[in-house]
């Protein structure tokens, strides 16, 4: 992210998923402008499903940063990010 290469973010976070779990707890929410680029971007919201997050958010409450769309519970993409 430092780089602004979010391109790359994106594939060292597909091509060694253990990275994920440091990323997702440390980094991802992080109130920087290259975090709201890389929430904003499409890929954000596979990556998300990808590891069940919408599922567990559902039960314990949405993050600050990502929102089910109006009138849906966020289930098969249907939220947003920033």
């Amino acid at each position: 992210m430092a780089l602004d290469d979010i391109d790359r973010v994106f594939n060292e976070l597909e091509k060694k998923p253990h990275f994920f779990d440091t990323f997702a707890a440390d980094e991802m929410w992080a109130p920087i402008k290259g975090m709201k680029k890389f929430r904003s971007d499409p890929r954000f919201i596979k990556l998300m499903e990808k590891h069940n997050l919408p599922i567990a958010w559902q039960k314990l409450g949405w993050p600050k940063y990502c929102q089910p769309n109006d009138g849906a519970d966020g289930s098969n993409g249907q939220f947003k990010c920033q």
